[in-house]
């Protein structure tokens, strides 16, 4: 015979297996929504345990709250060190993407709708950047020669900041389809 009809034990055998698969299914399903709620839960609680941290150290030593500071700025310029370089690469080999992204930035049919409201929103977004500036006078106070040291700062960390922001902005740009930077555009609450 050219078709060999099943065996009811090898029906049972199979309809086994299928529900041996549907409940693994399950099981990893469950045992990933669990991972997920682990996860949030440990990175809260580290994110609590860091804010305390270094509260403890800035009420301990204001030299040592300095330092951890320093670190701390140090490693995000070396992050976005990471990022800019990673951009770079991406338009040196002549990525596509990129290079269609950095080419059509400022068409006149995407800036169609944009009107002054969403400019102003998007300006409104941009202060929350800003506002250390608000700290600046208190932070003078603390500070040797303040006449000379608070200027020199503000001259050397304003554009270092500036250029650094715009070439991970273009690296980010030169390596994100469009798509996929939808949501980080919604989220900073620009439509």
């Amino acid at each position: 015979m050219f078709f060999d009809p099943p065996k009811p034990q090898n029906m049972a055998t199979g309809l086994s297996k299928c529900t041996n698969a549907l409940r693994w299914k399950t099981n990893v399903e469950f045992l990933w929504q669990s991972l997920e709620q682990i996860l949030y839960c440990f990175f809260q609680c580290a994110s609590a345990v860091m804010v305390i941290a270094l509260t403890a150290v800035n009420y301990v030593s204001v030299k040592a709250s300095t330092k951890v500071q320093g670190i701390l700025a140090l490693t995000k310029f070396a992050a976005m060190g990471i990022i800019i370089i990673g951009g770079i690469v991406r338009l040196a080999l002549g990525d596509p993407v990129g290079i269609n992204n950095l080419s059509n930035a400022f068409r006149s049919e995407d800036l169609a709708g944009l009107g002054f409201s969403q400019i102003g929103l998007s300006f409104y977004q941009g202060l929350w950047s800003y506002d250390g500036w608000n700290n600046l006078n208190f932070m003078a106070e603390e500070v040797k020669d303040s006449k000379k040291t608070v200027p020199r700062a503000i001259f050397i960390a304003v554009p270092l900041v500036t250029v650094f922001y715009l070439l991970v902005n273009t690296a980010y740009f030169a390596g994100m389809m469009v798509i996929s930077a939808l949501p980080i555009i919604t989220v900073s609450g620009v439509n």
